[in-house]
């Protein structure tokens, strides 16, 4: 399993990081979580083929998650033909809203069966024949919009991909004093640096990578304090890969 930021950063524009786009890869197969860079662009300049993206999971519908999604998608549909993929969203709006998108790109009513879109929950389980995928829900879209982080299981390794939370950490992902993770990806935006290091002092995790940070200053607290906790720290910059 190889895991590739293609979007670290947070939703205010930051010079050398994109929004938050994460991938997967399971024996040349490519897993995306979250759409906020320009996910399209990316994949042609390191020359991967499109085809290869066989699932893209969307923790929740603030822009800075799925804007980079359309154009993917729009190329997809009459460039790329031979591209298959499902697209899970967490509310029937952003299922609608996609749809009418793509219509108006391809000025088409008729749907491409290729590109299927589904409105996922809590009993979201994806699998296929290499890789597994469930939601947990957290709170960070307030009572009446739906957001999620996953939990992501391949090549008996099993990841955690937190989401967006909620401030003050209300909603922190409690499976990660439960179970054991080989890999924690957790946003670190809507909450202050010592809020995660005292609530994070019993996950079961190897290594935690930080993405979506701001202000980008919180990267030298956590490093200063990474002692404080029982796992490697990580703090990946845009393009980098980690192999598991």
């Amino acid at each position: 399993m190889k895991i590739k930021f293609f979007g670290t950063g947070h939703g205010v524009p930051a010079k050398e990081r994109y929004c938050q786009c994460i991938l997967v890869e399971v024996n040349g197969a490519n897993y995306v979580f979250d759409v906020g860079a320009p996910i399209a662009d990316l994949l042609h300049r390191e020359e991967t083929p499109f085809n290869t993206v066989k699932g893209i999971f969307v923790t929740h519908l603030h822009a800075d998650h799925i804007t980079g999604i359309f154009h993917f998608l729009d190329l997809a549909s009459w460039y790329y033909r031979d591209v298959e993929v499902e697209v899970y969203l967490p509310e029937k709006r952003g299922v609608e809203t996609l749809k009418m998108v793509m219509d108006m790109y391809s000025g088409n009513d008729e749907p491409c069966e290729r590109i299927r879109t589904y409105c996922y929950d809590e009993k979201l389980c994806y699998r296929d024949e290499n890789i597994c995928v469930s939601a947990i829900a957290t709170k960070h879209m307030g009572e009446n919009n739906l957001s999620y982080g996953f939990i992501v299981k391949a090549e008996g390794k099993q990841i955690l991909i937190s989401g967006d939370l909620k401030y003050s950490l209300e909603d922190y992902p409690t499976v990660l004093d439960k179970e054991n993770f080989d890999f924690v990806i957790f946003e670190c935006a809507h909450f202050e640096p010592a809020e995660l290091l005292e609530r994070a002092r019993n996950a079961k995790t190897e290594k935690m990578a930080l993405v979506h940070v701001f202000p980008l200053s919180k990267y030298d607290t956590f490093k200063n304090y990474s002692d404080t906790v029982p796992f490697e720290m990580i703090y990946p910059e845009d393009g980098e890969a980690i192999k598991l």
